[in-house]
């Protein structure tokens, strides 16, 4: 089967290839770690943890990077609010992260860089752009990425600079509005963590971060960049800047964006206040299984309004899941019926509806009226020991592609 993509930068679906024995070089935005991820983080962690298990059932191996962003304003702000380290702050954030996406069977990357780790590979990327003319330096020892130097800016996102405030940077305005942060000088710490580097002494800007630490980790051209809808600009778009710019090779051959998770009509964000962790829905008696699975049910590249009832339903299908599970263990009468027109049907079906843009919707009701058709004839008693063998074989698989097997338990 052929399996395509949704490429942001092209607007369409796209063929997935990959040379013969060469991996997937695959790289995904991780969290700032600044507090506690909610579920509407965690569908776009989710889905991108499906995509990797779907490109290795389909055999291909995948080197996974996940940056952790423990160095930016947000993370500074609060450890300066809180009259801690920032350290103190990143390290407890972090594991906590580590500890949801376990939770959430969610599989480890390949590595995880910390942007704290590696500020001198991030320093070598700004001074080698300044050096290739793609960077202003102000009087103070800043540094700006110069988007006149870079025609192709806003081919990811569509937004391209206006004439007049292209007009605007040909004077010595380094602050002009689309000119974006590479590396921001500061001499003291004055409570905020400072990095020595080639540089200076200073703080990365937050594009350059991923920027440096994929090409770093992956390589200048990587297979797939995924994250979700609203990094697509401005953060994804100048990373494309700087990364072309600094390597002159392609940064990325395919984009792949998740959409928000909304509750209460808006975005779910911690700016409004309008949000749900994964913990809060734990303790309300939830499945961590159940809020995977109701991401599933809606296409990646769609909205979710998220709602009770919505998880509710979901929850109802992984009981649906573990009584057929657990009947399958018990058998002890067999009849003559193989089952093996339904179990192909079933797999072909979800197998074309993966490979169409990881149609996890269309999959996972696929995978519900399957289960309960296999509840219903083992009430009759009548499948074979092959097809009870083969049915157990067919459920793991898609349990494995949708990761549904039991991270955590239901108390954390």
């Amino acid at each position: 089967m052929v399996f395509v993509l949704f490429n942001t930068l092209t607007q369409r679906k796209e063929e997935f290839t990959l040379p013969a024995g060469r991996d997937v070089l695959y790289y995904t935005c991780g969290p700032t770690v600044h507090d506690y991820a909610h579920i509407g983080n965690f569908r776009t962690f989710v889905v991108q943890d499906v995509l990797k298990r779907w490109l290795e059932a389909g055999g291909h191996r995948v080197k996974h990077i996940m940056n952790i962003t423990d160095v930016d304003e947000k993370t500074i702000e609060r450890a300066a609010r809180k009259k801690i380290p920032l350290a103190s702050l990143t390290e407890k954030y972090e594991k906590v992260f580590f500890e949801d996406l376990d939770c959430l069977n969610i599989k480890r990357a390949e590595s995880y860089p910390r942007v704290s780790d590696n500020i001198d590979k991030i320093a070598e990327m700004v001074a080698g752009l300044y050096e290739k003319g793609h960077a202003i330096r102000d009087k103070a020892g800043s540094y700006y990425f110069d988007i006149n130097t870079f025609p192709d800016f806003g081919r990811l996102s569509g937004k391209t600079p206006h004439r007049k405030i292209r007009a605007l940077m040909q004077r010595e305005d380094y602050r002009a509005p689309k000119n974006f942060l590479l590396w921001k000088r500061c001499e003291s710490d004055h409570g905020i963590k400072c990095f020595e580097s080639q540089l200076g002494r200073g703080l990365p800007g937050w594009h350059i971060e991923c920027a440096s630490l994929a090409t770093s980790f992956l390589g200048p051209t990587i297979d797939i960049h995924s994250g979700g809808l609203d990094l697509t600009f401005p953060h994804h778009e100048n990373e494309i800047a700087e990364a072309e710019a600094y390597t002159g090779r392609r940064f990325a051959r395919f984009w792949v964006h998740v959409e928000h998770l909304d509750v209460f009509g808006r975005k779910m964000s911690k700016s409004l206040g309008n949000f749900f962790t994964l913990r809060q829905i734990i303790k309300r008696g939830y499945d961590p299984r159940a809020i995977r699975f109701l991401y599933l049910q809606t296409h990646y590249r769609s909205k979710i309004a998220f709602d009770f009832n919505k998880l509710d339903d979901a929850q109802r299908a992984v009981f649906i899941l573990d009584e057929v599970v657990n009947s399958l263990a018990e058998v002890e009468k067999y009849g003559a019926n193989d089952y093996t027109d339904e179990i192909a049907k079933f797999k072909s079906g979800f197998s074309e509806s993966m490979d169409d843009d990881l149609g996890t919707d269309r999959a996972a009701t696929l995978f519900i009226v399957f289960l309960r058709d296999v509840n219903r004839v083992l009430v009759d008693k009548q499948l074979s020991n092959t097809a009870v063998k083969n049915i157990g074989d067919t459920i793991n698989w898609a349990i494995d592609v949708f990761g549904l097997l039991e991270g955590c338990e239901s108390q954390q």
